[in-house]
């Protein structure tokens, strides 16, 4: 289902697609880190009698290399979830809009592919009812081309509405 070019278009392009949630998720997991490597320094000083300070620059070091560590792949690992919740918005303001041409397409290793699935599912069927609505305008107006003693500005309304009805139905597949 995916492509080079295509992954090529799906690739990141902002390190925060919504900060508010990655930063909280991040911050979070920062903060845990941080307490833990709180904790391990005071049970360090309690065990030691408070003096091996070889034991806590290193209890501290790796505490900052496990908190760079956390931030690189917190964004990575946040990508995976608001990335796919941008694309649906984004793909959710386009159906609003009456244009559902485009299927959902998510990265590889993104969450929420099950829902980008129905989600594409549901717009395949909205491209096929507007499909069916044209086809019925085109046999409600050969019905009418048949039939006799209707006076002629009847006809013409009835047409107008149907054409106008087909329109509407094209436009959303072609958008």
């Amino acid at each position: 289902m995916s492509t080079q070019p295509q992954a090529q278009h799906n690739r990141r392009r902002r390190y925060f697609i919504d900060k508010r949630i990655q930063s909280r998720m991040i911050g979070l997991t920062v903060l845990f880190t941080v307490l833990f490597a709180s904790f391990a320094v005071a049970l360090v000083k309690v065990n030691s009698g408070g003096g091996d300070n070889l034991m806590i620059i290193a209890i501290t070091g790796i505490a900052l290399v496990l908190t760079l560590f956390i931030i690189y792949y917190g964004l990575r690992f946040t990508h995976r979830i608001v990335g796919p919740i941008y694309a649906f918005n984004r793909h959710i303001a386009q159906v609003r809009d009456g244009r559902y041409k485009n299927d959902l397409r998510l990265r590889k290793d993104d969450e929420f592919q099950n829902l980008a699935i129905s989600f594409n599912t549901m717009l395949s069927r909205l491209r096929e009812r507007s499909e069916q609505g044209v086809e019925l305008c085109d046999q409600l107006n050969a019905e009418l081309d048949k039939l006799e003693g209707i006076d002629a500005a009847t006809l013409s309304k009835i047409k107008q509405q149907i054409e106008q009805f087909k329109k509407q139905q094209e436009t959303l597949l072609q958008s």
